[in-house]
């Protein structure tokens, strides 16, 4: 007969109401435990939200700089129209100074150089180290607010995936899944930064990843979606580049569209190449690291002089473009030529930052002066400049990054008018074609050859277990109460505990299923023994176990977690743990580079 809790002592009545709360949290555990590609959603939305932190603190801070340099706070170029000619001189100058001085203070800090995060996820590991990213995103702080012709997405990206990789090393997770997390933070930062959520995680996933697999690009959606809420929630929700309207495509409007295809796939390549020799040029110089971004400063300042477009990321001068049609041919190109030079000054000095919008902006210039070239042409049909402006943008964006789906979903983005959608992808699949006839290299090409060979560039059955294994894991005594056992089963991510001897001799597994008839009666629960509900018959990996081999053992298990034991140890010695979708992941991107080498 069950004792009554009255007589029971106050030890005794104190362990069974721990011994509730813990049943009690465990039923809700086996009730509410997501699936492990339902979690890795739940820690790409934290991603998205760590990236979206990271991107509104970058903004406040460069407002508040630009205000101490100028006076003033909002779009660089009226603020640099209305300062004094020393003053638009002076201010890029004294950033790239402090900026400078920034990157050199780093060295000294740290003898390790900032992983670029597109290296992070390329290699594989994971792995963006703080000190160095924050420091040339401070660099990046200072090149920007004080107007140098550098887009903010390279810092906006860099924050956000330094966070996710922080959330994922925190929880420990494998390479392959923390690899796909900071993806999720690069997304999230350039998602805020342009306000498109689509845009932001096929950017990622084209680009970076190199794969559109609904696997990975769903998290990249995740992710980006919270950034992009957030940003609208603290900013604007309107888009970048809106336009009132885009005159519908016709055929006699197709061929010139065709033909700024071919005018941006060329310039695309002439723009990487000038970009590529402006950083020799700088370098060439042998000047200290300083006195180049000081130098870059410099001269980006004196382009500012005589115009005043030259300064910041161009961005106020494309939506001024799609705005007013009625500007004269020469005065465009001297605006363009001023811009064009000052970005690959302050490219070339080695300013930290990103080159995204000003491509935008040489793509926008094409468009807007090829309209006006057509107008000239006895007999052409009008063309909306609009439409060409947009085009433009696109198909130079496809051209010069090789990601012609992420530069029709962006541009569509960030002027929400889907009359463009047609004629867009026209432009950029011509462009594309006619920037590979010419090279086809990517402006990304640096940062995603950077980080040398990565584990997931070898054959599978090159690789082992030992590659992807989990080293941590979760282990109780075969003797342990129902309580310890309890415990260990809320902490475990996979809802198993291994139970180990001394000396980690695996003894089996018990998993959330295994404890559920007990979950309802404590009195019961108490008499049970880990011993008495454990799995002794599972099947275990050893660290040189091939993949194929793994994938096959998991195939024929129910297992989403297998122990890994030490190779010709008898009795087998537990030296971690191998997690299904761990593998999963792993194996998917090495197929897909397999292919993609193979092509």
């Amino acid at each position: 007969m069950r004792e009554p809790l009255r007589d029971l002592s106050g030890d005794t009545l104190q362990e069974m109401r721990r011994l509730r709360r813990l049943l009690l949290g465990l039923r809700l555990w086996s009730w509410l435990r997501p699936s492990d590609r339902q979690a890795l959603l739940w820690w790409a939305f934290a991603a998205g939200l760590l990236g979206a932190a990271g991107t509104v603190a970058f903004r406040y801070a460069g407002l508040g700089l630009q205000f101490m340099l100028t006076g003033h706070t909002g779009d660089t170029v009226p603020i640099f129209a209305g300062l004094d000619g020393w003053h638009r001189l002076c201010v890029p100058a004294a950033g790239g100074l402090a900026a400078g001085l920034v990157l050199q203070l780093a060295r000294r800090l740290s003898s390790r150089k900032a992983t670029d995060y597109m290296e992070a996820v390329v290699v594989g590991d994971g792995h963006v180290p703080v000190r160095p990213s924050l420091m040339r995103s401070l660099s990046a702080l200072f090149s920007i607010s004080s107007g140098e012709s550098i887009g903010r997405e390279g810092p906006l990206v860099q924050l956000a995936a330094v966070s996710a990789s922080l959330l994922g090393r925190f929880r420990r997770m494998a390479p392959a899944r923390l690899r796909l997390i900071v993806a999720c933070g690069a997304a999230a930062g350039i998602a805020a930064a342009y306000n498109t959520p689509l845009g932001g995680a096929l950017f990622v996933a084209e680009i970076v990843l190199g794969s559109i697999a609904m696997e990975t690009l769903g998290p990249l959606l995740i992710s980006s979606v919270v950034a992009v809420l957030v940003n609208r929630t603290l900013f604007s929700d309107a888009p970048i580049y809106a336009v009132q309207s885009v005159a519908g495509p016709t055929f006699g409007a197709m061929p010139f569209y065709i033909l700024l295809g071919l005018v941006c796939g060329v310039g695309a390549h002439v723009w990487m190449q000038l970009l590529r020799h402006s950083t020799r040029a700088f370098e060439f110089t042998r000047l200290p690291l300083v006195l180049r971004l000081t130098l870059g400063g410099v001269i980006v300042g004196a382009l500012a002089v005589w115009r005043p477009e030259a300064a910041g990321n161009g961005m106020s001068v494309i939506q001024d473009l799609l705005h007013n049609h009625e500007q004269a041919v020469l005065l465009l190109l001297a605006v363009a030529t001023a811009k064009i030079l000052a970005t690959a000054a302050a490219f070339g000095s080695g300013a930290v930052g990103g080159v995204f919008t000003p491509t935008l902006f040489v793509g926008a210039t094409a468009g807007a002066l090829l309209t006006a070239a057509a107008a000239l042409i006895p007999g052409a049909p009008a063309l909306d400049p609009t439409g060409f402006i947009l085009a433009g943008m696109g198909g130079f964006l496809a051209a010069a990054a090789n990601a012609p789906i992420t530069a029709i979903l962006m541009i569509f983005e960030m002027s929400l008018n889907h009359q463009i959608v047609l004629p867009l992808m026209v432009t950029t699949v011509v462009a594309l074609f006619t920037a590979r006839r010419l090279g086809g290299e990517s402006i990304y090409r640096e940062s995603l050859q950077s980080g040398g060979p990565s584990l997931f560039d070898h054959e599978m059955r090159e690789l082992s277990v030992a590659d992807l294994m989990r080293r941590e894991f979760l282990q109780i005594r075969p003797a342990a109460r129902f309580s310890e056992l309890a415990a260990q089963l809320l902490k475990s991510r996979r809802a198993q505990v291994l139970v180990t001897e001394e000396g980690e001799i695996l003894r089996g597994l018990i998993r959330l299923d295994d404890v559920e008839p007990f979950l309802k009666d404590p009195y019961v629960a108490e008499t049970v023994l880990a011993i008495d509900v454990i799995h002794d018959n599972i099947p275990a990996l050893t660290p040189a176990t091939s993949l194929p081999q793994a994938l096959d053992t998991f195939s024929h298990s129910g297992h989403d977690t297998i122990p890994v034991v030490a190779t010709g140890s008898s009795p087998p010695r537990v030296v971690g743990v191998l997690d299904r979708e761990d593998l999963y992941l792993a194996v998917s991107e090495i197929t897909r580079r397999s292919r993609a080498r193979a092509a």
